[in-house]
């Protein structure tokens, strides 16, 4: 027996219901709970009696017509199939057989009761349908063979429909976000046609890593709150309430690590108009991400791919698929932009690169750190002479304040000499530099705190410096792009590829403190030199 059953409004809720005394619905409410998968219920009486409801109210049930009796005790629910539907892979037929073939179902779904003479009759009418007819339905359709079983496709097979629809998926993209996903969509749904879902990428404007519409794997929410909880470095929460200490024995994850992921989130969280440090992602084969901008009309550009399929003289079929950064605002308004619509990413990529190697490279002619934390003693000594001179001053000014103030006692009692006049004019500009001593004491302190807390901070930024120009040549092409993110903060790009590259603001003051200055014949032969690799690239695409 089922421990869930339902009622429909359209039954309890009306006046022939509502005008049946209390005792009387609820054992209805009883005898539906007890019913089986036909609404035949085996024992009305006893379940009257022991609900503690009268026999009038079973007969009252009868009398309305909201209960079905039968010669051999048992009774069924008349409007059972309007308050209840049993899925077929839950049903199961009632055993009281013969009761159910002296049953009709109406058109709206109610059951009544027929003589067992005219069941052929019934059988035959067009406002009834027999229950044993329709349960064969039901047990014709459970017997149709099952669907074939889903089999995932590669990413040969999704690349070369992406291309035969000639849209902007990122096949790979496609296939690891599904795959990830277990291959069901919606509320769990299996997915019968991988077809139909990139279709529906196709139309809902899904692009590849960069598309800001892409759906995120259900596994992402759980993984998004895993990283984002202080528990794991030993840190309890409850509600905004915080332990003060870490609790080293709950302790998983390292504190600096913790706070680094921080950092990379809320940057990956900033709005589109805003510069990103952090890559959105590291998949993929570009090496800008969300740091290119329309050298013309100031737009940030997009990633998109397009692939080609051909076929080779040995009748191999190959498919090809290419990068392009996109003006989407050229697109999408034509003439807004003077620009081009578009730039090869492989050929931006490598001037980009060829860029950076060449600011790291000279990093790399940097003075040694201990020079640096050498320099930054001395202007940190010089900073505290300069404050205590300044308290000096201002303090033996102070003093001839108090002088002043004394000598003022002894001119109005009479014993001074000094003219009124002369000592008011002398006390007020008194008055006046003990204002500006004390205003430069506190700038001379805030220049101090400054230098002495920037220098831990120059300190990082000289030594995350260095690691990036001896790392970039070394390292993979996930940990360049990250590189390229924090350390390049804008690339705008015009026609032929004419490229101007902004830098963060930690490697502009490096620059202009510790690296010497580059000549103007040497920056004309390195924008030669990449200009001609430009060319070079661009024939090889």
């Amino acid at each position: 027996m089922a421990k869930r059953r339902m009622f429909s409004l359209d039954v309890v809720d009306t006046d022939s219901f509502l005008d049946l005394p209390a005792s009387s619905q609820s054992l209805y409410f009883h005898l539906g709970m007890r019913a089986d998968d036909d609404g035949f219920v085996s024992s009305p009486k006893r379940i009257t009696a022991m609900v503690g409801a009268a026999g009038d109210d079973l007969k009252l049930l009868i009398a309305k017509g909201f209960v079905i009796p039968f010669e051999s005790g048992v009774c069924v629910i008349r409007d059972w199939r309007v308050n209840n539907y049993i899925q077929r892979d839950r049903y199961t037929p009632s055993i009281y057989t013969e009761e159910k073939q002296r049953l009709s179902i109406a058109e709206n779904g109610r059951y009544s009761h027929v003589d067992t003479q005219c069941i052929q009759d019934v059988s035959k009418s067009d406002t009834q349908v027999r229950i044993d007819k329709e349960r064969e339905e039901i047990d014709n359709k459970a017997a149709t063979p099952p669907r074939a079983r889903f089999i995932p496709p590669t990413l040969e097979e999704v690349q070369a429909y992406c291309i035969e629809r000639e849209n902007s998926v990122d096949a790979a993209y496609f296939l690891d976000y599904y795959a990830a996903n277990g291959w069901v969509q919606g509320k769990g749904k299996p997915i019968k046609d991988w077809k139909a879902c990139v279709r529906t990428w196709e139309r809902q404007g899904y692009g590849g890593e960069q598309s800001s519409a892409v759906p995120k794997p259900r596994q992402y929410d759980e993984a998004n709150r895993i990283i984002k909880n202080p528990l794991y470095i030993g840190i309890l929460c409850n509600g905004e309430s915080r332990s003060e200490n870490v609790l080293t024995e709950l302790q998983i994850i390292d504190v600096d690590l913790f706070e680094r992921a921080q950092k990379m989130i809320e940057s990956r969280a900033k709005p589109r108009t805003a510069h990103k440090e952090i890559p959105l992602n590291t998949r993929g084969q570009s090496l800008l991400v969300g740091n290119v901008y329309c050298g013309h009309c100031g737009k940030r550009l997009t990633l998109a791919t397009s692939g080609r399929k051909y076929q080779k003289k040995d009748g191999t079929v190959v498919n090809k698929t290419y990068a392009r950064y996109q003006c989407s605002y050229n697109i999408q308004h034509p003439g807004g932009c003077d620009g081009p619509s578009g730039y090869g990413a492989a050929k931006l990529d490598d001037l980009v690169d060829q860029i950076i190697r060449i600011q790291f490279e000279r990093i790399k002619t940097a003075p040694p750190q201990a020079l640096i934390r050498e320099q930054q003693s001395r202007e940190v000594e010089i900073a505290k002479a300069k404050l205590n001179l300044l308290n000096g001053q201002y303090q033996q000014k102070q003093r001839d304040y108090q002088d002043l103030r004394a000598e003022t006692l002894r001119v109005i009692r009479g014993d001074s000499r000094l003219n009124v006049d002369f000592l008011n004019s002398i006390v007020d500009e008194t008055i006046t530099q003990l204002k500006e001593l004390g205003q430069q004491v506190k700038e001379a302190e805030a220049e101090l705190r400054e230098l002495v807390s920037g220098a831990e901070q120059v300190k990082e930024e000289y030594a995350q410096l260095m690691n990036w120009a001896e790392l970039y040549d070394k390292c993979t092409f996930e940990a360049k792009k990250m590189i390229a993110a924090q350390f390049v903060k804008a690339v705008h790009v015009k026609r032929d590829y004419e490229i101007d590259v902004e830098f963060n603001v930690a490697f502009d003051e490096f620059q202009s403190i510790y690296l010497e200055p580059e000549k103007e014949d040497e920056k004309k032969r390195g924008a030669s030199t990449l200009l001609a690799l430009g060319e070079n690239v661009g024939q090889a695409v």
